[in-house]
C-alpha cells in the first residue's frame, strides 16, 4: 500500500488506484487461492489510495489561504455582511 500511496501523492489518485490494481491482479494470479481475498483488497486499498491522492498536500493548501487572504483584502468587505 505504500507505493500506492506515495503514487497517488505524487502524480494523483489514478495512478495510485492502478498500482493497488496491478498488485492485486498480479497477487491473484500467482499467489491466491480465492478471488475474494484480493477482491476486498482492492475495493478497500483502492477506496483509501483514492481518497487520500485527492486530498490536496499542505503546502498545495497553504500556497492557496496565502494567495486568497490579499485578494480577500483587496476586494473589501464580502457583499452579505
Amino acid at each position: 500500500m505504500s507505493s500506492a500511496l506515495l503514487m497517488a501523492s505524487v502524480a494523483g489518485p489514478l495512478p495510485g488506484v492502478a498500482v493497488v490494481v496491478l498488485k492485486d491482479v498480479l497477487y491473484l494470479f500467482f499467489r491466491a487461492r480465492s478471488f475474494f481475498g484480493p477482491l476486498g483488497d482492492l475495493i478497500a486499498v483502492a477506496t483509501f489510495v483514492g481518497v487520500a491522492g485527492g486530498v490536496p498536500s499542505p503546502a498545495a493548501a497553504l500556497g492557496r489561504v496565502v494567495y486568497c487572504i490579499p485578494v480577500g483584502w483587496a476586494r473589501g468587505p464580502h457583499p452579505g455582511g
